[in-house]
């Protein structure tokens, strides 16, 4: 079976720490290029925040949030969503969804919040918009429309000291990532397949989550992957395990 090119896989292992949940929500990347960053701006927020959270009380840098809804859009679907488990006396989801908005309702002042769509050319106005204009970390979790981004990330990347960015429906776009890796001066550190997202017709991942640095610290050749400190996305489900030829 024809696994993922490996055009994909990082070509060392690096020096990685996990920032924000222990599943869906948290991300791999080099402490190093954590420190080195100037702020912190993160596209695709809904109600989870514990990337930015970690990112915040570890280094106490600047975050910039955005998204094309504001927090209460989301707690209102949820909420709504949630109430079914009352048929089957299960108050646990729905006490957990109204604990998270109330956490993130105390944190939003350090959020720095601002509703937007993301769209071709959101990340250059987003950027000089802002009072930091390098060693930006930039995090894009946008349900797909990540590849309109893409150009405008590249336009940027000389900003970028790192990014997170999560690609859906690979099987269907995946020249654009090819032309994104190739035309992007950071190396790719950590890859990992989100089981949230279906299997292609050849048994491979169809959502992965990427991480690029700048300069992200080797500490040997032999790639593992899934990373040791992965976790399942989605914990009730198989994980996605075996995507790479050896």
């Amino acid at each position: 079976m024809q696994k993922l090119d490996k055009i994909l896989k990082p070509k060392y292992s690096y020096n990685l720490v996990r920032v924000g949940n222990k599943h869906d929500g948290g991300y791999l990347i080099g402490s190093s290029t954590l420190s080195k960053s100037n702020c912190l701006v993160s596209l695709g927020i809904r109600l989870e925040f514990t990337f930015e959270k970690n990112f915040y009380e570890t280094y106490k840098k600047k975050i910039f949030t955005f998204d094309r809804n504001y927090f209460k859009h989301y707690f209102k679907e949820d909420f709504l969503i949630s109430l079914n488990e009352l048929r089957n006396f299960n108050l646990k989801k729905i006490f957990g969804i109204v604990k998270n908005f109330i956490k993130i309702k105390k944190y939003e002042k350090k959020l720095n919040f601002s509703k937007k769509l993301i769209t071709y050319n959101s990340i250059s106005e987003i950027i000089n918009s802002l009072p930091i204009k390098e060693n930006i970390l930039l995090k894009v979790d946008i349900d797909g429309a990540e590849y309109r981004t893409l150009d405008c990330i590249l336009k940027n990347q000389s900003k970028i000291i790192g990014l997170i960015i999560e690609f859906h429906d690979i099987d269907l776009h995946f020249e654009k990532i090819v032309h994104f890796i190739n035309n992007f001066n950071l190396k790719i550190s950590h890859i990992h397949a989100n089981n949230f997202g279906i299997a292609d017709k050849r048994g491979n991942p169809t959502v992965i989550e990427m991480t690029f640095e700048k300069d992200p610290e080797i500490i040997g050749d032999n790639v593992e992957i899934p990373n040791k400190i992965d976790n399942k996305n989605n914990p009730l489900k198989k994980d996605f395990t075996d995507y790479f030829d050896k």
